[in-house]
C-alpha cells in the first residue's frame, strides 16, 4: 500500500491515501510531470468524502494545510512512501458534488522545485 500525504511549511498533514481524502491517480513516479519555468508541474486528482457538515468540515481541513505555502511562499513537501519532493500548491480547482456518493472529486496543482526526489534514510538505534 502506497503512503502518500503533503506536509506543510507549519508541519500540518494532510493524508492523500486515508478517508476523508483519497487520490485518484495513484502513479507518482511516471512521466505526467510537465515542465514549467519554475520547475514541474503534476495535477493531483483527490475525493474528499463526507456528509453534510461533515464535508464542510473536511474541505476547511484540506484549504486549511493546503493555502498555507501558497499564502507564505513557502514550501511544504509530498511525501511518496519513503520519499519526498518539495512542492507548492499553487492551484486548486473543485468540479461538481456527486450527491449519491457524498464526495467531490476535487483537483491539487502542485508546482515542484527543480530537483530530484529525495529518499529518507531510517537509522535503527
Amino acid at each position: 500500500m502506497i503512503k502518500a500525504y503533503y506536509k506543510n511549511s507549519k508541519g500540518e498533514v494532510l493524508w492523500l491515501t486515508k478517508a476523508p481524502f483519497r487520490t485518484v491517480e495513484a502513479d507518482w513516479f511516471d512521466s505526467t510531470w510537465e515542465e514549467t519555468e519554475d520547475g514541474y508541474e503534476k495535477v493531483v486528482t483527490l475525493d474528499v468524502f463526507g456528509k453534510r457538515m461533515e464535508f464542510v468540515q473536511n474541505m476547511e481541513t484540506l484549504y486549511r494545510i493546503i493555502s498555507v505555502d501558497a499564502e507564505t511562499g513557502k514550501y511544504g513537501r509530498l511525501y511518496v512512501n519513503d520519499t519526498f519532493l518539495p512542492c507548492q500548491i499553487y492551484k486548486t480547482k473543485k468540479t461538481g458534488w456527486k450527491e449519491k456518493k457524498r464526495e467531490m472529486p476535487f483537483y491539487v496543482f502542485c508546482i515542484m522545485y527543480p530537483e530530484e526526489w529525495v529518499i529518507q534514510v531510517y537509522q535503527k538505534h
